[in-house]
């Protein structure tokens, strides 16, 4: 009766999930038009493939040392914070090397607030 319920709880959730993005991509490409929401997901694309390239998959790592020591969580987040400020002057120069019709300075939050967020996430799941 468990695996029931939650077999339609995870079906429920992600028809909602497939129905609402199909909503706001409609929404998206009502209001910027094809054109504006063809660069829109061109550049989502672009600034999450930078992301997943940028972060050489730390958080694996992060998430692998911290849970087999959980006293070094704090040294591993010591050592992420001069990482990011690397990651975020790497980012920086790639965004103006690329010849994308983009605001750079909100790419630039952007790719840097996905780093922040995936590498502190990583300590929180090896924090248990």
């Amino acid at each position: 009766m468990q695996f029931t319920k939650a077999l339609q709880h995870t079906i429920g959730w992600k028809a909602l999930n497939t129905i609402l993005t199909f909503i706001i991509n409609l929404l998206l490409v009502r209001i910027l038009g094809a054109s504006g929401s063809g660069d829109f997901f061109y550049s989502m694309a672009l600034l999450s493939f930078f992301t997943l390239v940028i972060s050489w998959s730390m958080e694996s790592g992060i998430t692998y040392y911290g849970s087999i020591n959980a006293d070094s969580i704090a040294s591993i987040t010591l050592f992420v914070l001069p990482c990011l400020v690397v990651q975020a002057l790497v980012t920086w120069v790639l965004l103006y090397l690329i010849p994308a019709n983009m605001n750079r300075q909100l790419s630039w939050l952007f790719v840097l607030s996905n780093l922040g967020i995936i590498y502190f996430s990583a300590l929180y799941y090896a924090k248990k």
